[in-house]
């Protein structure tokens, strides 16, 4: 064994010393102050420390499908303000209660206000002796939801409501001695009437509900959704139609997006049209498109010209979702002789199963009046529900018939 050398047994006799002031008994006070100052520490730690992130929760299927951006937003256009004045309305009749309250629509028209089209919409409402408690309600709840509509009173119990100066609704209260208004004639013999759910594949056992309701729903599946030949599979099955809803550029990009493979105004007509056969190839079943998002991409004559290029080689239609009042979809396949489609109504900007029932009705009315309507809806639950439900007392005289039944 090797002797220790001088140097060794001085660090020896060091560590030795730190080791005997360590072990050395603490006097009571510092042992105090020392624990004190550890509680304080441990109690910061535990208020104030920045809390560590939830662990991730696997998904299940019992769990609700995560939250996607189906369409673009913008500000209220006068249609949008329309439907205020509508939802206003709904609560106001719900808040008189049950008995003889009773709302019927009469009577829907588009009209136009400068190049905005907007639902001109004649209404009865059954209120029995609220009469008055109705005007009280719906002024002060219409007031609330949209402060530049305008309530008017005239003879026989009609009430107006104008928007910006623009009349947009007549009520009739019941107390009026006058004959109810008739419906309109239907211009072209047979009614029929469309619904398309835009934003299908992403959920397939949506798809199942809704290809179980008792009349043809039209499926627009998205082609690069992550569900999408299911989707199209259970459309089949059920005689469903599909259209490819192919996205296209927003006013709003590159804030909002519109998803994978998406028609930009940057493209040439080359890129175009190679993106959009990309699209189509991966929906075989399609028998048209329409347009998800696209308020920008739908204003572009050269793009929309484009699409319909391949539209025309593949023998497929334009449904234009009209994102834009200045889109010129339908007129470029019109042009390149197509046949062409645009949408009358939106069912669920606002997801309420009244309000979405009401927009059936108002759909109704329009096929009524012009001979045909489409609607456009997406995958919510509550839109499921409000179909399933207008089905038990919708109009018989008015066939549902897929898109590329309308004539």
């Amino acid at each position: 064994m090797d002797e220790p050398t001088p140097e060794l047994d001085e660090q020896e006799r060091a560590r030795a010393g730190i080791l005997s002031r360590l072990t050395r008994p603490i006097p009571f006070a510092l042992a105090a102050v020392s624990t004190a100052a550890l509680l304080s520490l441990l109690l910061w730690l535990f208020f104030f420390r920045s809390p560590e992130p939830e662990p991730a929760v696997a998904p299940s299927e019992d769990r609700h499908p995560p939250v996607v951006l189906y369409e673009e937003t913008a500000a209220w256009d006068l249609e949008d303000k329309v439907k205020q004045a509508d939802l206003a309305l709904l609560e106001t009749m719900r808040s008189l209660g049950g008995g003889n309250v009773s709302m019927r629509l009469l009577d829907a028209q588009v009209r136009h206000h400068g190049e905005e089209d907007y639902h001109f919409q004649s209404l009865r409402l059954g209120v029995g002796r609220k009469d008055a408690e109705f005007l009280d309600s719906f002024r002060s709840i219409l007031a609330a939801r949209l402060p530049e509509a305008q309530l008017g009173e005239g003879s026989a119990g009609l009430v107006t409501v104008s928007i910006d100066g623009v009349l947009t609704h007549e009520l009739h209260v019941d107390g009026v001695k006058e004959k109810e208004k008739e419906l309109p004639p239907p211009s072209v013999p047979g009614p029929k009437l469309t619904i398309v759910i835009d934003d299908m594949g992403e959920h397939a056992e949506f798809a199942r509900a809704l290809a179980r309701l008792s009349f043809p729903v039209t499926f627009s599946i998205w082609p690069n959704a992550g569900q999408s030949r299911e989707t199209a599979a259970v459309a089949r099955k059920a005689g469903r139609e599909v259209l490819a809803h192919v996205p296209m550029q927003p006013k709003g990009w590159p804030g909002i997006n519109p998803g994978p493979q998406a028609l930009y105004v940057s493209m040439d007509a080359d890129e175009i049209r190679q993106t959009l056969r990309r699209n189509l190839d991966r929906l075989p079943e399609a028998v048209g498109i329409n347009n998800h998002m696209g308020s920008r991409f739908t204003e572009s004559a050269p793009g929309m010209g484009a699409v319909m290029d391949v539209l025309a080689e593949r023998g497929l239609f334009y449904l234009d979702s009209v994102t834009s009042p200045r889109s010129v979809g339908a007129a470029e396949a019109r042009q390149a002789g197509l046949r062409a489609f645009k949408r009358d109504v939106f069912l669920d900007n606002e997801r309420n199963v009244q309000a979405i029932i009401h927009q059936l009705r108002l759909t109704e009315s329009l096929a009524r009046r012009n001979g045909r309507a489409i609607a456009i809806g997406h995958p919510h639950p509550e839109t499921l529900e409000a179909l399933a439900q207008w089905a038990k007392d919708r109009d018989g005289r008015i066939a549902v018939v897929p898109l590329s039944g309308l004539r």
